[in-house]
């Protein structure tokens, strides 16, 4: 680190800011006390160009843009103070805009501290960081699953969460340190949930184990709530209909980078519409029917066996498994490289083993597998030679490669915005 001959450490430390709530903020410190540390300074105040590594520039910026007077800067079309925008921002234009920018900001802080083995402490004490305090960031999953019991007056709902084998229970000294992605202070360990979980679901139960639902709200509730909910937690119901479905997964590959920085696929199952990692413990997936008649619950079945078959296919290729994370060898050079030649000269055995890869639209490359086609035009003295380059349904003359070619340039990126990895022969 560029600061350690000033004796100085960063951390990470929660704090709650007096316009966008909890943040976790990057903080210099030192060890003026034998029992405790010290803030010295917020990491974003640091200049930027005395910082060395990359990581460090990174953590600086994604600190800075979740300063209130960077907010205010970046979100209002003239320069203003912070206390002014956030008198005059609308309720709605904060949790709809300005708080998802926050958690992703959140979400990168969190990510570049743990690949540099950061200590995170709660900051209860303010100034002060006391061992007591620091916290341990659970790196399993934490699962989640809504048990409903259905009686003649009312609906009993309550939310059952576990950390592997152990149960997890909220309570009001808890913090929601994000809503999406979520994170959750939970005493003195950090967890995360899978993706798709929204932290406002938990916030009833971190003041109450149970929620009762009366029966003249009953319709009412579950169709503005309940039913978002039912197709992303799995849910256990008693006194409802249950209508059990059996559909195969069909495998989805997306290609990204994992929390270690590390490029691969990651692995989704489909069933009807639901996307679900294998390493997730849900076993069904239950959507909500609601009609004159009453509630229906649909829940469909996982096929465990079929998901380990495309597993195994995946690691006869090669690959290593990080949950739902597959990657190469993790120290190769260019591992995104590496990783789009592989799918390149694998695509049709992946399509044929039944796997689909997707890709994020601002960053989408030719998975097809690219050759040269010659192709040659008789004319009345000579011949044309055309060179054609060829991957899939996509085509191109090889000429537009030349400039690429003699600087050496990999990318190239083709009139509908795609990206054409060029062959290492070529």
């Amino acid at each position: 680190m560029s600061f350690e001959a000033e004796n100085t450490q960063l951390v990470l430390v929660v704090r709650q800011n007096r316009y966008l709530g909890f943040l976790l903020t990057p903080y210099l410190v030192q060890r003026e006390n034998k029992n405790f540390l010290t803030a010295q300074q917020a990491f974003s105040t640091k200049e930027q160009e005395n910082l060395e590594t990359n990581w460090e520039k990174a953590l600086h910026e994604h600190a800075l843009n979740t300063e209130p007077h960077e907010i205010a800067n970046r979100f209002h079309r003239q320069k203003i103070q912070a206390s002014s925008y956030f008198e005059q921002l609308e309720r709605r234009s904060l949790n709809m805009v300005i708080m998802p920018f926050v958690w992703k900001q959140t979400h990168k802080i969190l990510q570049i501290g743990l690949q540099n083995n950061l200590p995170i402490y709660k900051g209860a004490s303010w100034p002060n960081l006391y061992p007591d305090q620091e916290l341990s960031f659970q790196q399993e999953t934490t699962k989640l699953l809504l048990h409903f019991e259905r009686t003649p007056e009312k609906t009993l709902y309550k939310l059952k969460l576990s950390l592997g084998s152990k149960k997890i229970t909220l309570n009001p000294t808890d913090l929601l340190l994000s809503n999406q992605p979520c994170l959750v202070v939970n005493g003195n360990q950090l967890l995360h949930f899978d993706p798709e979980i929204n932290g406002k679901l938990l916030l009833p139960f971190f003041r109450k184990k149970v929620i009762e639902i009366p029966r003249r709200t009953e319709k009412q509730y579950f169709e503005q709530f309940i039913r978002k909910m039912a197709n992303h937690i799995e849910i256990e119901a008693i006194g409802f209909e249950l209508i059990d479905l059996n559909p195969e997964p069909v495998a989805q590959l997306l290609i990204e980078e994992n929390w270690k920085g590390n490029q691969g696929l990651s692995l989704k199952f489909i069933y009807d519409n639901k996307h679900i990692y294998p390493h997730h413990k849900q076993q069904r997936f239950t959507s909500l029917i609601t009609d004159e008649s009453g509630f229906v619950f649909r829940r469909v079945n996982r096929d465990k066996q079929r998901e380990q078959q495309y597993i195994d296919t995946l690691k006869s290729f090669g690959f290593k498994q990080d949950e739902s994370f597959f990657e190469l060898d993790h120290n190769l050079e260019d591992q995104l490289e590496q990783l789009i030649y592989f799918l390149q000269d694998n695509n049709e055995l992946l399509n044929e083993a039944g796997f689909q890869v997707d890709q994020p639209e601002e960053a989408s490359y030719v998975l097809s597998k690219p050759y040269i086609d010659f192709n040659s035009t008789a004319k009345k003295d000579w011949f044309d030679l055309h060179i054609i380059v060829k991957a899939g349904t996509i085509e191109f003359p090889f000429l537009a490669l030349r400039n690429h070619l003699i600087q050496g340039k990999k990318l190239y990126r083709l009139s509908n915005g795609q990206l054409f990895l060029i062959p290492q022969n070529w």
